[in-house]
């Protein structure tokens, strides 16, 4: 566990070193093309306590740090066809209750649409569905429940560097996994080739 937390922390140091790449690399051309894309996350979890159907009366609230990787085609300047894994549970931050979590993995289908009235900093926009898989345990003792399905997500943000060849994105998402309510900070880089 703490090897996979010290791989978070190296990973987002990386991230926030190749960030003034991004925004002072010099300008690209507006064409269209293939792009690669990882980010890293924190994810906040929640659920009602009817969602439990276990009998308790707690609500679910959990906290844990996760990643992205993937990639697409910009069709023209500032539209895009996304597609990324997900993955919602490398290490845990916080929970309310002890043994309580979350862990889940998916992939994205979305467009990505980005608005560029300067070369430094624009907003970013995703939206689309994504097939997830998650394990929700409620609690110490309790069982495990398992999930599957296709819910719709949306991410919004700002976009620096967005008509450089490497961008840094910083966004706000929501990928809800049935009735379980998932928010997402996420810092991610995209470079075009």
């Amino acid at each position: 566990m703490k090897r996979s937390c010290r791989w978070m922390r190296r990973g987002l140091v990386h991230l926030m070193l190749l960030a003034p790449f991004a925004v002072c690399a010099e300008e690209g051309s507006d064409s269209s093309g293939f792009y690669a894309h990882v980010g890293m996350a924190v994810l906040k979890h929640q659920a009602d306590e009817g969602y439990l159907r276990d009998g308790g009366t707690r609500s679910l609230r959990d906290r844990s740090l996760g990643f992205s990787l993937g990639g697409g085609y910009q069709f023209v300047p500032g539209l895009a066809l996304d597609l990324a894994w997900i993955e919602l549970d490398v290490e845990r931050v916080s929970s309310v209750l002890s043994e309580q979590d979350v862990s889940g993995r998916g992939v994205r289908l979305a467009l990505d649409a980005s608005w560029a009235p300067h070369h430094v900093v624009g907003p970013y926009g995703r939206a689309g569905v994504w097939h997830w898989r998650a394990d929700v345990r409620p609690g110490f003792g309790r069982s495990v429940r398992r999930l599957e399905g296709t819910d719709p997500m949306f991410e919004a943000g700002l976009r620096f560097g967005p008509r450089a060849p490497v961008n840094l994105d910083i966004g706000y998402g929501w990928y809800p996994m049935d009735r379980l309510d998932t928010r997402v900070i996420s810092v991610g880089l995209r470079a075009h080739f």
